[in-house]
C-alpha cells in the first residue's frame, strides 16, 4: 500500500498489507494525536524490483474516520470508550497546539 498525506507533493511511503480474511490491513506508525484528523491518500499496489505499480483506486482516509466507524459499528463498550477518549485527546491537543478543526 502507498500513502501521504491528502493534497501533498510529498513521495508516497510504501508499506506492506497483510491479509485478514477476506480483508487487508496495514497500520501507520507514528501518528501523533493533533494528526488524528488528518487525512490520507492510498491505494493499493504491487512492487516489481525497486518500482511500485498502482492497482486500485486512490482512497482518502483518516484515523478520525477509523475511529468514527468503530464507534457507530463496534458492539465492544469498552472499544468504543477506548476511541471516544482518545479522540477527546486529540481535540484537547489540538486546541493546545493552536490547530483548527
Amino acid at each position: 500500500m502507498a500513502y501521504r498525506l491528502k493534497g501533498s507533493n510529498d513521495e508516497y511511503t510504501y508499506i506492506p498489507l497483510t491479509s485478514n480474511g477476506n480483508r487487508y490491513q496495514t497500520t501507520i506508525r507514528g501518528i501523533q494525536a493533533p494528526e488524528l484528523t488528518d487525512v490520507y491518500e492510498t491505494f493499493i499496489c504491487t512492487k516489481d524490483g525497486d518500482s511500485y505499480t498502482q492497482i486500485s483506486l486512490t482512497k482518502y482516509y483518516s484515523p478520525e474516520m477509523y475511529a468514527t466507524a468503530i464507534i457507530n459499528q463496534s458492539q465492544n463498550n469498552d472499544m468504543k470508550n477506548a476511541v471516544i477518549a482518545m479522540m477527546m485527546y486529540c481535540r484537547s491537543a489540538r486546541e493546545y497546539f493552536g490547530l483548527s478543526g
